[in-house]
């Protein structure tokens, strides 16, 4: 997510500029369109705010349970090394990309350019300034472990572990199903109409 967040950022940045050199070195103004502006920005502050809605579950939902239940041998659903592998410094990460994302709706504020910059300056700001995405390093050092954790524990016949994701997912689905609502509300991968409902 850091590097795709940096490269979006830096994309982003480009198209927000406001000056272009010309093949002799000097600067004019580059006619934008105010719209497409505002639509890429809200378009980076919608991914990101699914982001971290996303990050939020897997937190709330998933790893906190799971590592609650793994430090007592008659709950446990996994271990507590798996439980805390699995998840990895999610208590890290997620503070880093709420604090992303505040910083990212004020930019979009009517006052945000004036009060906290713009995209280019948010992003640097939070990569080079406040070295928060450093956290997903650690993160990335313990990815391959914890896919092979999750993927032995779904794999296991009546494995506590599958039942335990497979029951958040009934009700997430659920609740998606009965909510009437337009496609572009119900994030991907999940079932966009009833009849998808029925059939997955």
């Amino acid at each position: 997510m850091a590097a795709e967040t940096l490269s979006l950022a830096c994309c982003c940045h480009q198209k927000l500029t406001t000056t272009a050199y010309q093949n002799a070195g000097t600067r004019r103004k580059t006619i934008t369109n105010p719209s497409a502006i505002e639509d890429i920005l809200n378009e980076f502050v919608a991914t990101e705010r699914s982001y971290v809605k996303r990050l939020r579950t897997l937190k709330h939902d998933y790893a906190d349970p799971l590592r609650t239940f793994a430090r007592s041998k008659d709950t446990a659903i996994i271990s507590l090394y798996d439980a805390n592998t699995l998840f990895g410094n999610i208590d890290n990460l997620l503070p880093v990309n709420e604090a992303l994302l505040a910083d990212l709706e004020k930019m979009v504020s009517p006052e945000g350019p004036q009060t906290i910059g713009f995209i280019g300056d948010v992003v640097l700001r939070h990569f080079k300034d406040l070295h928060g995405f450093e956290q997903y390093k650690q993160y990335y050092v313990k990815r391959e472990e914890a896919q092979s954790i999750f993927e032995r524990e779904v794999s296991r016949k009546s494995s506590g572990f599958a039942a335990f994701v497979d029951v958040r997912m009934l009700r997430v689905l659920l609740l998606v199903c009965s909510l009437p609502c337009s496609e572009s509300s119900i994030p991907l991968p999940i079932p966009r109409t009833a009849s998808d409902c029925a059939n997955f």
